[in-house]
Formats: structure tokens, C-alpha cells, sequence
């Protein structure tokens, strides 16, 4: 996530629009997203490449890509890529990028969908 990224959503938890300066509320919940790999598996991680997110058209992972099949992740990855960091964005502009960069992983690496990643990666499988 770029600095920038960062510090709107540290202000964001921090000062939000419904009680400036948090003096009533904290928050709840607090997410991030990420690209896993295993080294064992891989011979590029996300840190050799110029933009971290290019990661998932890397050859060698056809077949063995896969994105976490939520509401958020895998679109918020693609919008981070294209340097977009509103990731709550209603653009449709970036929505459109979003999905044409989703749909690229197709034939790129025949990305696969799922929510077993608690299984996929540990058992090498993705």
C-alpha cells in the first residue's frame, strides 16, 4: 500500500467524518489485504518487481494463481496496481480498469477464484 494509501486511511480511522477527532468511537474492525506466496514455491516475490501487484502476471504461476473470491480483494489489488488508492472508489472509470486488468488474468495465468486460501497456500496447491 503506498504511503498515501496509509495515511488517508490512518486519517480516516482516526478523525472520521462522524466524530471528528474520535472522541466517541473506535473503531470496530480493521482489515488489510496483501499478495501470498510461499518462497518455497515461487522464484519472484512481490518486492522484485518494479509494482508488486504485476506479481500475478508472472508466468510462472499459471495455473496456481489464485485471488480470494470476495467483494474487495481481488478488485482493490487491481485499482492499487493501476496507482488508483481509493479502493471505495465509484469511478467508473477505475471499476471498468479494474475489471479489465481482473479479466487480462484469464488468459495471462488462468487465475482461479476461491476462499480456500487457509488451505491452497500451506498445501502448496496456490
Amino acid at each position: 500500500m503506498s504511503e498515501l494509501a496509509r495515511i488517508g486511511t490512518r486519517t480516516s480511522i482516526q478523525d472520521p467524518w462522524y466524530d471528528k477527532s474520535s472522541q466517541y468511537t473506535v473503531p470496530y474492525t480493521i482489515y488489510t489485504t496483501g499478495i501470498g506466496y510461499r518462497t518455497d514455491k515461487v522464484s519472484t516475490t512481490p518486492l522484485d518487481y518494479p509494482n508488486p501487484y504485476d506479481m500475478y502476471w508472472d508466468e510462472a504461476s499459471k495455473g496456481k494463481m489464485y485471488l480470494l473470491d470476495d467483494s474487495r480483494d481481488a478488485m482493490a489489488h487491481m485499482l492499487l496496481k493501476n496507482g488508483i488508492t481509493d479502493i471505495n472508489t465509484e469511478n467508473p472509470e477505475h471499476i471498468a480498469l479494474a475489471k479489465s486488468e481482473l479479466k487480462s488474468l484469464i488468459d495471462a495465468v488462468n487465475v482461479k477464484l476461491s476462499t480456500d486460501d487457509y488451505t491452497n497456500l500451506p498445501e502448496g496447491r496456490a
